[in-house]
């Protein structure tokens, strides 16, 4: 076992060295020394093997062999000078892809650190001297020094130095994007052109991407010549802080952006570098700004904005949600921001502690003020009496609201204390971004109702309960409102509190939590009714404190067509008075909206659950139902067409899983024959069903890809290989049961140890060729 192990892993390095993908020298030779090592190894497995037939001393040898000796002889029992961390540094002017080649390498876009201070790289490295044996540093830096400094060595294999694209991989770049939905002959046409604009990019990808973004939206020769001959090409007086070969596409992308989006562009100047965009976020400060000319489609039209920038490469490593393919999340390259910054200079300022405390913000527009608990509040910048933006980490004065009459984003990082805003905030009549992170009282000032231009209201509860003042109605511009009610930092469940006429506030396109009260003067469910444009997710909570049923059907979620997830909550009210039937009639009453794709239902305590309310779902695609304690019987899931995953938690009186498409005798069953049930299913979870004893056959026919069972005592025992629900399950290629894969890929599995994990992590790092090749459009 151990010989073939080793010798699959022979092979595959000697076919990753000799393939056509050109690897640098150092880490060609990191992979030789790595297959010379498992050479060596094969020929004493081979020779052991041999001789363990005619010797019990080999034998024995070779069963106590272990996976960590394996280990010892790959990394090497060098002295202590060579298991230190090597530090290999790839050093090259900005925009020529250091970094993307850093994480190609590793096949990781989180592997780099990010450090900017060069004071911070000793205590750094210290700790890595703690790291595993054989552990290796990758570096990116712009200058040699930098790299010396971090121990790399004056050597080609410690210090690489990047050189610029040859002018054909330039033209790659840019053609690929530049040409993008252009057709054969119009290709042809500009080709010349393209590449004389190329040869202005002197071997630089970021350039060649940046300048192939913008011709993208050029298709006539006329506008092509244009950008070629531009006078741009030729500034000599270009500021240090932006390299000087990358100024000029930069400079004519921007010249390109229509007047609201060079504001949209520019505006990403107030964030850090390294800062990872949340397209939401910069979607709604778009908005208080005033930067987008539309009222009703506001949120459509900044999202248009977000997607143009990034087409024009001035966003870079997108994270995308997996349901609709929308970028969630992005960064921005180290010298495009370093631009950002040249156009806002006089605008825009960054102040860090007591550092710039005497500068003169008279002209300031954006400010961002970061300090510790104990440092100086700079009382300087109340001379910017025209800011619009004001991002405050840390420190702040209850002065504060005297001054900034003029402001439209204001993101107050609390200090950790339990601190309520003062009444002052009133002034702030301009606000329309308010964004309040660790907030610690349990309450908001009255005074905030005074806001009447506030859009989004934004905070970050640490309270256990957060109540609002009465008059929430009179914020009638409100589109967002989103409370980030995550338990990260331990705060525990937590019970807010709307109050009446919530209902009022019919312009909200985005609501994170509903909390349906169980007082005299707090929100109703029925106060949704008009709430119609809502869109995206929404969870509503404690819906135990529901009494009348009429509240359920006032709600009218079936007028909510912009929602595509749900969660429902049957928390709240005094759980053990609280009467089954009260949660079936409301069910019962409470229509879906039509376009859900996610439903979430927890804490259900009714005995049935309506067939129709599932059934109306024909575009669910996950469902996930959790302590149903009192259901006997599940309700008729195999209707829903395209649904992809399905998990059912805690249903302890669930002992038999009869029936996929309907609760009813055999007529229905006859009707239902001809049924394909769930044909799109992947994964199904069934956790904590322990009295569940038995699956329904018709999961024979489901092409799951995915099953997981957890904590269900019997269905443990009954699902194992060769056992009674076996047959039942044996078709679906991943089964984990009680934590361990028994199945996978469609073939038994068994326990990993670390030579397996080795093996398998060799063939992911270092022989997927393909994804590496791919990766290599990012440059």
């Amino acid at each position: 076992m151990a010989r073939a192990l080793v010798s699959g892993i022979t092979q595959q390095l000697g076919s990753f060295i000799t393939s056509e993908f050109k690897l640098t020298a150092s880490v060609k030779e990191e992979i030789q020394k790595l297959e010379s090592k498992f050479r060596t190894i094969q020929a004493v497995l081979n020779d052991a093997e041999k001789r363990q037939v005619k010797e019990e001393a080999v034998k024995l040898w070779l069963d106590k062999l272990k996976e960590d000796d394996l280990v010892n002889i790959l990394l090497g029992k060098g002295s202590e000078e060579e298991r230190s961390p090597h530090v290999i540094s790839l050093v090259g002017m900005g925009g020529i892809g250091k970094t993307t080649l850093a994480q190609l390498a590793y096949n990781d876009p989180e592997m780099m650190c990010g450090l900017k201070n060069s004071t911070l790289w000793e205590p750094f490295r210290l700790t890595l001297r703690n790291g595993a044996q054989g552990s290796r540093i990758l570096a990116t830096t712009r200058k040699n020094r930098v790299a010396e400094m971090m121990g790399s060595l004056k050597t080609s294999e410690s210090m690489i130095n990047l050189e610029m694209l040859s002018e054909e991989d330039c033209w790659l770049v840019f053609r690929k994007i530049a040409f993008f939905g252009k057709d054969a002959e119009k290709c042809e046409e500009l080709e010349v052109l393209g590449r004389q604009i190329v040869k202005k990019c002197k071997g630089l990808p970021l350039a060649a991407k940046t300048i192939g973004s913008l011709m993208r939206f050029k298709r006539s020769r006329e506008q092509w010549e244009n950008v070629l001959d531009s006078n741009l090409w030729e500034l000599e007086d270009v500021e240090k802080v932006v390299e000087k070969d990358l100024f000029a596409p930069l400079l004519l992308s921007y010249y390109d952006l229509p007047s609201p989006l060079k504001q949209c562009f520019s505006y990403c100047a107030i964030f850090p570098k390294d800062y990872v965009f949340s397209s939401d976020e910069l979607v709604e400060m778009w908005m208080a700004q005033g930067y987008i000319n539309s009222k009703e489609d506001m949120e459509i039209i900044a999202r248009e904005y977000f997607e143009n920038l990034a087409i024009r490469s001035f966003f870079q490593d997108f994270e995308k949600d997996e349901d609709d393919g929308q970028i969630r999340g992005c960064k921005m390259h180290d010298i495009v921001h370093d631009f950002a910054q040249l156009m806002t200079k006089n605008e825009c300022f960054t102040i860090n502690s007591d550092k710039k405390l005497g500068l003169d913000y008279k002209n300031a527009r954006h400010l961002r003020f970061e300090s510790t608990r104990y440092g100086e509040f700079p009382v300087s910048i109340y001379n910017a009496k025209n800011v619009r933006t004001l991002v405050i980490k840390g420190l702040w004065d209850d002065n504060l609201f005297q001054h900034f009459r003029c402001l439209r984003t204001l993101t107050l990082t609390l200090d950790g204390l339990e601190r309520n805003i003062p009444d002052t905030f009133e002034n702030l009549i301009h606000v329309r971004y308010l964004d309040l992170r660790n907030y610690r009282a349990e309450g908001l000032p009255k005074t905030i109702y005074n806001l009447c231009n506030l859009q989004i209201l934004k905070i970050d509860v640490w309270a256990h309960c957060m109540k609002f003042p009465h008059g929430i109605g009179k914020l009638i511009n409100l589109r967002h409102l989103i409370l980030d009610n995550d338990d990260y930092y331990g705060v525990g469940e937590q019970n807010h509190e709307y109050p009446r006429g919530f209902g009022r506030l019919t312009s909200l396109r985005r609501l994170s939590d509903f909390f349906v009260s169980g007082t005299k003067d707090g929100c109703k469910l029925g106060e949704l009714k008009d709430l119609n444009q809502l869109q995206g997710s929404l969870e509503i909570k404690e819906l135990g404190n529901v009494v009348d049923v009429c509240e359920a059907e006032n709600a009218q979620l079936k007028k909510k067509i912009h929602l595509h997830t749900l969660k429902l909550q049957f928390s709240g009210g005094f759980e053990n008075d609280r009467r089954i039937e009260n949660d079936v009639s409301f069910l019962n009453a409470l229509e879906s909206p039509p376009n859900l794709k996610y439903l979430s239902i927890c804490w259900y305590k009714g005995t049935t659950m309506s067939p129709n309310w599932t059934m109306s779902l024909t575009k669910l695609k996950t469902l996930y139902l959790s302590d149903f304690w009192n259901l006997k019987h599940l309700p008729p899931l195999g209707k829903l067409p395209v649904l992809e995953s399905l998990r059912i938690t805690r249903f302890d009186s669930l002992r038999k899983w009869e029936e996929w498409i309907g609760i009813g005798g055999k007529r229905e069953e006859e009707e239902d024959s001809n049924i394909t049930i769930m044909p799109r299913l992947q994964c199904l979870v069934i956790y904590d069903c322990r009295s569940l004893n038995s699956l329904p056959d018709f999961i024979r026919t489901i092409l799951l890809k995915e099953l997981e069972i957890n904590y269900s005592t019997i269905l443990h025992e009954r699902c194992q290989r060769g056992t009674g629900e076996w047959p039942k399950i044996s078709h679906i290629p991943n089964i984990k049961i009680g934590g361990q894969y028994v199945q996978t890929d469609g073939q038994a599995d068994k326990s990993e140890g670390l030579a397996q994990y080795f093996t398998r992590m060799m063939k992911k790092s270092l022989t997927d060729r393909r994804t590496t090749k791919k990766s290599l459009t990012k440059w």
